[in-house]
Order: structure tokens, then C-alpha cells, then sequence
């Protein structure tokens, strides 16, 4: 086995155990010498030519390290991490691993990442469709609750099958990070870099659990549904259609050809509507929310495409016009409620939510600047200062959690934006930093 895996693994794990309610700096302090371990095994398995799925886990694994709250967490060693991972996966062509399966998915260069068997957009079919992810056999799905079904496995499965899935599992799984730095980029108005994985046609890859749907009664008549429909593969799919628009906005494109692409795009997220709305079993709560955000990024992206086609682009902007504004932050709302939720609900569960995820931390600090942006080019919607109010609350926690040095000058910089412009239009500042009473006896 690869020692590279091995290190990445207790890296992780290391600094997933080491916030402030856990083993403290001593442990972050580890985590980061087994992290130089990795980088050191890493290298050497590269340089020997010892290249296989595992080190492409380990490269990943170190990855979502960067993208965590750390001692020495900066914005450059993530990047790093990225292009690393994009590198190695790049080199092997692992997302070409299912290039022979005549029901891979494949995508011409150039062209929408659509799978036609599965578009009913306008069509009947789009109102008949719905998921069998749950029998009736079994008890029904709270809609409002937070579920989390982990994809399967099949123990009867050989050790190529294995590997095989793993592969899949880990390259799509790569793809979510970069998707994941890139969004940030588009919401700040800077061009997305351009990753390898990042590009659909260099897809040649089943779904994350494809093989186990293609056998399952869950997509046999009379269901509707197909395998490709799945949840992950629905997640799987979004995410390159979004990173498809990137290019839409932001390629050397004829303008006539921008405009045309620009059409079929947005006809590929009304069918990724279609079957995510046929989903009503709930699941798995977050994936089904990624996959909503990434189609109405998408659709964002677009409209900014065609305004591009009519002289009419602000690159600037992070949002057209209030209408899209609103819509974020209505979006948002939703996930913050449901993540203040879940901290509330320490009495009955361990708040790991916030002492066992560092890599939480980026994302809702990203989120509250994406905040202070939007009230800079709208200084009348208020909702968006109230929203970053309790953005702000998570952000506090999550740095009393994980403590760095550079990201705490950040978030108290925003702070001070935040209390700025509360003060500017009469609405009450955010409260002084106070993590909750609850979490001191979570653990």
C-alpha cells in the first residue's frame, strides 16, 4: 500500500480530532508533520513511478487538508494541493479509467455535458417521473430532515472491481474540490483556473455507484428513472455542466456559437431540474442541495454568457440583477438555517458538524465575504447584511474551533465591513464573538 495514503489518512484524521474541544494544538501540530510526511512519500512514489489509485487518494486527501483550517492554512498551499491532484490524475488518465464500458458517458470536446436518454424537459414525462430510492415497503422520509445515506458497495465485488470504483469514487470526488475553489473565483469576479478534471470531454468515467444502480429495481420498469439519474450522479453531472459554463463565459468563443451553446446549456439544467425534482425521497439532504446550488449557479453563469453575446457583460458584478441577488440569498438562507440547526442539536447528537469538520470553516468565511460583495454593488438589500449576521456566527465558532492566524485577520476585517454597514443603514451589529454554551459540553 501506498505509505503516502497512509500518512495522508492520519493526517486527516489527526487534525480532524485537534480543534479547541479536542486534542488542542498539540494535535493540529502533528497533523501537520504527518501532512510533510505525505508530501515527502508523495513525491517519492512519483519519482519512482509508483503511481496507482491510492496515491491519487492520498493527493486527494491532502487536498481537502489544505482546504482546512490548520496552523499554516493560506490560500497558496491549497492551490498547490489542487494543481497536484489534477496533475496526478492527469498523468494516468484516470478519468478515462471506464473509456471501453459501452454505457460510460462521453462528451465531445467543445460541446454540453447532456446525456439525451434522460432529457424530459418539457416533455410529459418530466411530471411523471419520480425516484424509488425508498420502497414502499419502507418507512417514509422525513422531507425536512438532515440524512446522509453513505454510497454502497457490493461485497461481492473482486479486487479490480475495487479499484475500479475507487478510482471513479476519488475523481469525482477531485472534481468537487475543484469545483468547490472555482465557484469562489466566479462569485469574486476573477476567471476559474483551468484544471484538467475540470473539463467534461476529458471524461470517460462511470457515476460514483453506476455499476450497483445498473442491477438495481430502483431503475427497472416501471420506473422512469434511469441509473444516470441517480443522486451522485446528478451531483456528478451538475458539477460539469457548471464548470461547462465557466467556458461559455469566459473562452474565446464565436459570439454566435457563445449564444447557441449558451441555449443548450440551459436546456441541460431544466432536465437536471426534472430528475433532481423527481427525487423526493430526501436521501441524502446535502448532495441534493449542492446539486440545486451548482444548477442555479449554472443558470447565473449563463445569463451573464448571453449578456456577454449583446455587449451587456459585468464581469464585476457577482450577481446580475437584484432578482439573482434575492434568489442567493433566500438559497443561502436555507443552508445556514439548517447548519444552525444542527449545532443546536448537541444535546441528542456530538456537534461533529463544527468539532470535527476544519474544512467547513473556508467555505463560510467565502460565503461572508460573497456577502459583503453583493451589499457593495446593492446597498438596499438589507436581507444580505442579515444573512452575512448569521454567516457570521458559524465563522466565529469554527475560528474559536480551529484557530489560524491569517484567516482569523480576514474574518475580523469582514467583521468590521459588517458592523460598517449595519451601522450605515440602522440595523442592529453583529454580536461580539460567543460561541454557544451547548458546545462547551458537546464532547
Amino acid at each position: 500500500i501506498q505509505p503516502a495514503f497512509i500518512f495522508a489518512g492520519m493526517a486527516l484524521a489527526t487534525l480532524m480530532k485537534s480543534s479547541e474541544k479536542g486534542m488542542g494544538a498539540k494535535g493540529r501540530e502533528d497533523a501537520l508533520a504527518l501532512s510533510e510526511s505525505t508530501r515527502v512519500a508523495l513525491s517519492n512514489s512519483y519519482s519512482t513511478g509508483w503511481i496507482d489509485v491510492k496515491l491519487v487518494q492520498a493527493a486527494y486527501i491532502m487536498a481537502l487538508f489544505e482546504s482546512s483550517l490548520h496552523p499554516l492554512y493560506s490560500p497558496d498551499r491549497l492551490i498547490a494541493a489542487l494543481h497536484d491532484l489534477d496533475d496526478l490524475i492527469h498523468s494516468h488518465m484516470f478519468t478515462k479509467h471506464d473509456a471501453d464500458d459501452p454505457h460510460v458517458s462521453k462528451f465531445p470536446p467543445g460541446t454540453v455535458p447532456a446525456i439525451p436518454d434522460t432529457v424530459t424537459a418539457g416533455t410529459p414525462l418530466a411530471h411523471q417521473k419520480r425516484c424509488a430510492c425508498v420502497s414502499p415497503e419502507e418507512q417514509q422520509v422525513d422531507p425536512h430532515a438532515y440524512q446522509a445515506i453513505p454510497l454502497g458497495w457490493d461485497s461481492a465485488w473482486h479486487a479490480d472491481e475495487i479499484i475500479a470504483e475507487e478510482c471513479r469514487r476519488v475523481c469525482w470526488g477531485a472534481l468537487a474540490l475543484v469545483t468547490s475553489y472555482n465557484t469562489l473565483c466566479v462569485c469574486f469576479g476573477k476567471e476559474p483556473v483551468k484544471f484538467w478534471i475540470a473539463d467534461a470531454s476529458n471524461y470517460k468515467l462511470l457515476f460514483p455507484g453506476e455499476v450497483l444502480d445498473r442491477t438495481s429495481d430502483k431503475f427497472k420498469p416501471p420506473i422512469l428513472m434511469k441509473p444516470k439519474e441517480s443522486v451522485w450522479a446528478l451531483y456528478c453531472r451538475s458539477m460539469l455542466l457548471w464548470n461547462y459554463c465557466n467556458r461559455l463565459l469566459w473562452g474565446d468563443l464565436a459570439e454566435e456559437d457563445r449564444a447557441e451553446l449558451s441555449t443548450e446549456a440551459l436546456n441541460e439544467t431544466m432536465s437536471l431540474q426534472d430528475s433532481l425534482d423527481a427525487h423526493h425521497c430526501n436521501m441524502n439532504t446535502v448532495v441534493l442541495y449542492m446539486c440545486r446550488e451548482l444548477i442555479l449557479n449554472s443558470r447565473f453563469t449563463i445569463t451573464k454568457a448571453v449578456r456577454r453575446v449583446i455587449g451587456q457583460e459585468d464581469l464585476d458584478r457577482p450577481f446580475l440583477n437584484r432578482k439573482e441577488a434575492e434568489q442567493w440569498v433566500v438559497w443561502q438562507r436555507q443552508v445556514i438555517n439548517r447548519a444552525e440547526m444542527a449545532l443546536h442539536d448537541v444535546v441528542d447528537k456530538p456537534a461533529n458538524m463544527w468539532t470535527r469538520r476544519p474544512y467547513y470553516a473556508t467555505w463560510y468565511s467565502n460565503q461572508l465575504a460573497l456577502c459583503l460583495r453583493v451589499w457593495s454593488h446593492d446597498r438596499s438589500l438589507l436581507s444580505v447584511l442579515e444573512l452575512a449576521k448569521s454567516i457570521l456566527r458559524a465563522v466565529d465558532l469554527l475560528n474559536g474551533l480551529w484557530p489560524n492566524t491569517f484567516h482569523q485577520q480576514q474574518c475580523s476585517d469582514m467583521r468590521q465591513k459588517l458592523v460598517d454597514a449595519c451601522t450605515s443603514v440602522g440595523l442592529e451589529a453583529p454580536l461580539p464573538p460567543s460561541p454557544p454554551p451547548a458546545l462547551y459540553h458537546a464532547l
